[in-house]
């Protein structure tokens, strides 16, 4: 059972040309005469009754998109199924913007999306990437191949994994063998990369360095309070530019 709450993407879904539509109105407030989006927005309830007037939500959504680049994304990749989650802070409230591809699926643009009050940012991230409370234990050995650790987040099944580093001690076999999720959070100054798994913790992936014969990467485990700290620590750098 999860410790945690978990996500739930947003109701509010519109396309990749809504979102055109929306940004392009940004200045006016209204949609251009006979936009091509113009039911859509209406039945989502982004305009005010049948005018081509932005309904007030729909003008905090664009203000919050008009400040500029996200401030933070993240994203998770396990089994071939890819999910992001863009965020924009604006005053009060920060704008959430959903997405989530399969490898067998073209990306349509399409996008959910909602608003939330700032002080929500960062625990709304950490429930998309679904980290809560988890143990943690120092595992050895301390670095993997780039190639080895691309097969082991490659693995489906657990029948089809590879075969752990020989020097691999109890807690790294256990984390090994767990269903594997793949984190990702940056924002325009720093990023992080992690492996989330069902019940053995966090593992922190560093960045790749070069070795004798190949690169390889450092990894450790993470515990979860200081996954939250390093989240936050993004997140308030980003807010200051």
């Amino acid at each position: 059972m999860p410790t945690f709450q978990p996500y739930t993407p947003p109701a509010l879904e519109i396309s990749e040309a809504a979102q055109g539509a929306l940004l392009s109105a940004r200045t006016t407030g209204a949609l251009a005469w006979r936009s091509p989006v113009r039911e859509e927005l209406r039945d989502s309830g982004l305009l005010e009754g049948g005018s081509r007037r932005l309904s007030p939500f729909a003008l905090q959504v664009v203000t919050h998109w008009g400040a500029g680049v996200f401030q933070l994304e993240a994203s998770t990749s396990r089994g071939g199924v890819n999910r992001s989650l863009r965020s924009w802070t604006r005053g009060e409230s920060t704008l959430f913007a959903y997405s989530s591809t399969t490898q067998n699926e073209a990306d349509t643009g399409g996008l959910a999306i909602e608003l939330r009050p700032v002080s929500q940012t960062v625990d709304l991230i950490l429930r998309f990437l679904g980290v809560g409370p988890m143990w943690s234990r120092a595992m050895e050995p301390a670095r993997l191949s780039v190639g080895l650790l691309n097969e082991r987040l490659a693995a489906g099944a657990a029948s089809t994994l590879p075969a752990p580093p020989a020097s691999a001690n109890d807690a790294f076999v256990r984390i090994w063998n767990q269903e594997w999720t793949e984190l990702r959070v940056r924002s325009v100054h720093a990023s992080v990369r992690a492996v989330n798994t069902s019940s053995a913790g966090l593992l922190n992936i560093g960045a790749p360095e070069a070795g004798p014969d190949e690169a390889f990467v450092p990894i450790a485990t993470l515990l979860s309070y200081a996954f939250y700290t390093h989240l936050l620590e993004l997140f308030e750098t980003a807010l200051r530019g």
